[in-house]
């Protein structure tokens, strides 16, 4: 319960915002950043989670911080605390680096000269002195810091090494247990369910995009261009009425398609139907070229239309569910492709 508006909180800040906005991650990020500890996992859960660049500002003006690459946002994380020093102290921590045969920084001694060593180990003993010194200024800030969680568990470095009673009864502790076993039935059935639906989509998807395809495509287009550039006349041709009305049909056929194209491309669905200088050529062409483009055309433009009509039932699904899911979201989105 709060306190009402006569009671300070100044040492109590509340981090508010909707389910799966990512409150709880970046407190644990707070916490596995600040945590002193060097063998508690906690700079290997920060590579874990992925982010670009979190800070902290302390009351005296240190800021320790965690970088990562932009590309990646996982893997390996630049660590720096600066204030301390006039130069940051910085280190560089790599997932997995510390293997067999690796040089641990508590194996090394308190002095060392690295001008000294070979060339093969120098690279090494330096990324361990930077780690070693990286968690001795860590530690003189002298930051004990603690976070429970929402089943109320109590992670701390200094209780994590203390195992305690559960506080809460057998029911409880029961219940608890049976919510993690439907939570983790539920992930596992939503994420079949969700494979399975995709592989439906993409099997529909190959039965209806049999057809006209990139090669016939150009195909027509090359046609249409020779066509527009011949000599080819006959007795009788297009009056400008029947031009006019031609032309505005090709056009609309070919906006349609390529209205539905954009639209379909959203989900991986589009086809690579109509080229965008079919449109030119159309508009260029006259009289009896023109008539002759048109016989050409309409059956082409028929059959892509038909290929989509086909798609739309496919497209309008998938586009149901995508809308649909990404209400329940803010500041983040679900995306499909085929």
């Amino acid at each position: 319960m709060l306190p009402d508006k006569s009671q300070l909180m100044d040492d109590v800040n509340i981090l508010y915002g909707e389910n799966g906005a990512g409150k709880t991650t970046l407190l644990s990020l707070v916490f596995h950043l600040l945590s002193p500890a060097d063998n508690a996992g906690h700079r290997s859960r920060i590579a874990e989670i992925p982010f670009a660049h979190l800070e902290v500002t302390l009351k005296d003006g240190t800021t320790i911080s965690a970088k990562k690459d932009l590309q990646l946002l996982i893997g390996p994380v630049e660590f720096k605390i600066t204030g301390i020093h006039p130069k940051p102290v910085t280190w560089r921590f790599t997932p997995g680096a510390s293997g067999v045969g690796a040089i641990k920084a508590e194996d090394l001694p308190s002095n060392i000269d690295l001008e000294r060593l070979p060339n093969e180990m120098r690279q090494q003993v330096s990324k361990a002195l930077e780690q070693r010194r990286f968690f001795e200024e860590l530690r003189k800030l002298e930051i004990t810091v603690f976070m429970l969680t929402s089943d109320r568990i109590l992670l701390g470095d200094s209780v994590r090494d203390t195992p305690r009673p559960d506080p809460r009864g057998d029911g409880a502790r029961a219940r608890a247990r049976l919510s993690d076993i439907v939570q983790e039935h539920r992930i596992a059935a939503v994420s079949d369910a969700l494979n399975t639906a995709s592989a439906w989509v993409r099997s529909k998807f190959l039965e209806r995009t049999y057809g006209p395809n990139e090669s016939s495509t150009n195909l027509y287009l090359d046609i249409a261009k020779k066509i527009a550039k011949s000599t080819y006349r006959t007795k009788t041709g297009l009056n400008a009425t029947q031009q006019t009305k031609t032309i505005a049909s090709l056009e609309q056929n070919i906006a349609d398609i390529q209205r539905r194209t954009k639209e379909f491309q959203r989900f991986g669905l589009g086809l690579l139907a109509v080229s965008p200088e079919l449109l030119p050529t159309v508009q260029g062409a006259q009289g009896n070229r023109l008539q002759l483009i048109s016989t050409i055309l309409e059956p082409h433009l028929a059959s892509i239309k038909v290929r989509y009509d086909g798609l739309q039932p496919l497209y309008n699904l998938v586009n149901t569910f995508v809308t649909a899911i990404n209400k329940f979201f803010r500041d983040k989105r679900v995306e499909y492709s085929v």
